[in-house]
């Protein structure tokens, strides 16, 4: 699990969307400050009017980044999903989807904010590369990104805004968010409707893969890209409860980034991880492969990862607020 230093820098241009980059001059690191400190004493012209706005703006703002391939399926649901939680923006890579995929992200873009950029990088760094051409094109648009797969649904657990439960972070790089590993609920075939709804059941927290974590990070903060998992970062990583984050060491005592030391408690934030599915739809998985032939799953492994000991119902907490902007969408597809 040795992470791959990569510079702060666009992908060559083969590679590379085409929006235009910006200055790299980081944006504030430190944004809570008291309003009152930052307006006192100073004499409110247009131009510096226009400022002030755009930095209230930049306050708080989130987008959810996704490299995606072929789900067509699924798609709409983790778009409405990830918009009911509260995301602003959602900032989707296509790698070189043969389906309906790209065409119905477009359509959509029409009342969600959607940014689609092609991604035609197919290396072993292809999530690395779009992550970080991600954070260095809308750093100074967002001050979280969060950096997840289209089976990965992140969820607050405390009933409060995202905007809220980012503003408990004032110092932090990036908070790691531990993933809660869901089964195939015993569909042998994969069932209609929403993969939320279908898949309610989870593993023990205790159960190893959970330590894992996607980050959520302040891209001014990003050094270099780790793995999927983690970045480097110029601030420090915080667990989803607020804790100071320690990464797990083997028997050997080599640190493994990207994944927790201490088991998950859940407080704070999840990601809910619908990794296995049906089991029709893990052959599928299996049969499609994966980029790089280090991640490449095998059948057999169905039955480590197809965990159901809990039901746990904790996504419906945004069913409905889901469902209406799902709904939202069908006149536009």
């Amino acid at each position: 699990m040795k992470g791959a230093k990569i510079p702060m820098a666009l992908p060559d241009s083969n590679s590379a969307p085409s929006y235009d980059t910006f200055n790299q001059t980081k944006a504030p690191h430190k944004s809570h400050i008291p309003l009152a400190s930052f307006f006192s004493d100073i004499k409110i012209t247009k131009s510096r009017y226009n400022s002030i706005k755009s930095f209230l703006n930049y306050m708080f703002k989130s987008a959810v980044c996704l490299v995606v391939r072929d789900e067509a399926q699924d798609i709409l649901e983790w778009v409405a999903f990830h918009s009911a939680v509260g995301f602003d923006t959602q900032i989707i890579f296509d790698n070189c989807s043969t389906d309906e995929t790209p065409r119905l992200l477009q359509a959509i873009s029409k009342i969600v904010d959607v940014r689609v950029i092609p991604w035609q990088n197919r290396g072993a760094l292809y999530q690395e590369n779009a992550y970080l051409t991600a954070a260095s094109i809308f750093r100074k648009e967002f001050e979280w990104m969060a950096f997840i797969d289209s089976d990965e649904f992140f969820i607050p657990e405390l009933p409060v805004s995202l905007e809220k439960y980012l503003q408990a972070f004032p110092n932090a790089g990036g908070i790691a968010v531990n993933w809660a590993l869901y089964g195939s609920n015993n569909h042998q075939q994969s069932p209609d409707g929403f993969i939320i709804k279908n898949f309610t059941r989870r593993s023990e927290s205790s159960f190893f893969p959970n330590r894992h974590i996607k980050s959520l990070v302040r891209p001014e903060s990003i050094v270099s890209a780790g793995n999927p998992h983690f970045f480097n970062l110029d601030a420090p990583y915080f667990t989803a409860s607020g804790a100071p984050l320690e990464w797990f060491k083997n028997e050997h005592g080599v640190m493994l980034k990207g994944v927790s030391a201490s088991e998950p408690d859940y407080k704070g934030a999840r990601i809910n991880h619908y990794f296995t599915k049906s089991f029709e739809h893990w052959k599928k998985k299996v049969k499609r492969g994966y980029n790089s032939a280090a991640n490449s799953r095998k059948i057999e492994e169905f039955s480590i990862y197809d965990q159901n000991q809990i039901e746990d119902l904790i996504a419906f907490r945004y069913l409905a607020k889901t469902q209406e902007i799902f709904d939202s969408f069908k006149n536009l597809i």
